[in-house]
């Protein structure tokens, strides 16, 4: 690992963050295991992708805005409190004007590094790799995590028939060459994740290869009962992202089906909620203008679970993809011109305590010893 490489004109010492720096298929990326395993930087074309921090002071400014912050569970949870299984989960109120827990501090946590390494062409489609035994049920791969999993979630990541055809726990096709790292951080009882009263260990698992980047993040229930879980990313792109390029030459296309309206006092779902709503086809159309716009909006996703960056002058894009897990679109840049969040969440803002029923709001658990995976992909394309 290295220090992030600095700009500026080098006049005091400044702290560095180490990174772990990922080649493959043209692109660089840059990760960070002392920031919650969050990718900072994606390039391709000489383009980036993410808003990077030039040194640990930059990033300190607001660390919601750089690369891709891990945030657990995500948004806001009203008076930090809710309940579940007949249990009350009290979560620290660190939002004192609106009275509500947020994000956590998954983001700034360190992940011990499990593995890096290249991995070689030969790899066939859907053949399990990360040590798993050969002729697990329905293709999946073992990785010494129990089978069946609810809601067909992914044991140890790996998933068999995977989408836009991928092979199993991210092995790659065969011709292709690609690099991995995977990172884990793991709460006991001990040493527990803030007031959450689970045992659970996370695993980080980013992929890169000519396709771009993928991301798995892993989930693993270690207590003896139901864990509530959900996750989202303050994913924060750059704009512009291409040399060259104005703001007001990106536009976005986003799919989208419904927009919740928010009390925003708190920022929290207020019950309304609409199929039809200002700039939806302008969206639709990748024709919307994000730095024309303040924007703090709250939308369900559409089928595609996608987004698309487009640089109108520049001719490349920026393409981010959602698994199934996420159901929900937050997008936000705060009035900012240069950079734009579009966050992939598993849940509604405030789910626990919103005023729609959970199964419409992403409210998801975890069976002991079970794990629930979140997929993403980002590429950069012309």
């Amino acid at each position: 690992m290295t220090g992030v490489i600095l700009q500026g004109d080098g006049s005091r010492e400044r702290e560095t963050m180490e990174k772990i720096e990922l080649k493959a298929g043209g692109y660089t990326a840059w990760i960070l295991p002392e920031r919650g395993a969050s990718c900072v930087r994606l390039s391709r074309f000489g383009a980036e992708a993410l808003r990077t921090p030039e040194d640990e002071d930059s990033y300190r400014q607001n660390e919601f805005l750089w690369g891709t912050p891990i945030l657990f569970p995500p948004n806001r949870i009203s008076g930090g409190c809710f309940e579940f299984e007949g249990r009350t989960y009290r979560l620290p109120v660190n939002e004192g004007k609106t009275g509500c827990f947020l994000h956590g501090t998954l983001h700034r946590t360190e992940f011990s590094v499990v593995s890096r390494g290249r991995i070689e062409a030969g790899v066939s489609r859907g053949e399990a790799v990360c040590g798993a035994e050969a002729g697990t049920s329905r293709g999946e791969a073992a990785c010494g995590a129990e089978a069946g999993t609810s809601r067909g979630g992914a044991v140890c990541g790996a998933e068999a028939a995977a989408s836009h055809g991928e092979a199993a726990c991210g092995a790659e096709a065969a011709g292709q060459r690609a690099e991995r790292v995977v990172l884990r951080y793991e709460a006991t009882e001990e040493k527990p994740y803030l007031t959450f009263p689970h045992p659970f260990t996370v695993t980080v698992e980013w992929t890169l290869d000519e396709n771009g980047l993928r991301q798995k993040a892993a989930f693993t229930n270690r207590s003896s009962q139901n864990m509530p879980v959900a996750l989202a990313f303050h994913t924060t792109f750059r704009l512009p992202f291409a040399a060259g390029e104005q703001p007001e030459e990106v536009a976005l296309a986003l799919d989208t089906e419904t927009e919740y309206g928010r009390d925003m006092r708190t920022f929290l779902p207020d019950g309304r909620a609409w199929d039809r709503y200002p700039d939806k086809g302008e969206m639709e159309r990748g024709e919307y203008l994000p730095s024309e716009h303040t924007i703090s909006r709250l939308f369900r996703m559409g089928a595609r679970h996608e987004m698309r960056l487009i640089g109108r002058k520049s001719g490349i894009s920026v393409r981010y993809a959602a698994g199934n897990s996420y159901g929900f679109w937050m997008v936000y840049n705060g009035g900012n011109r240069d950079f734009l969040c579009v966050e992939p969440q598993s849940w509604l803002s405030n789910c626990p305590n919103a005023p729609f029923p959970r199964e419409r709001s992403g409210f998801d658990f975890i069976a002991p010893g079970q794990t629930r995976v979140y997929e993403t992909e980002m590429s950069i394309e012309k």
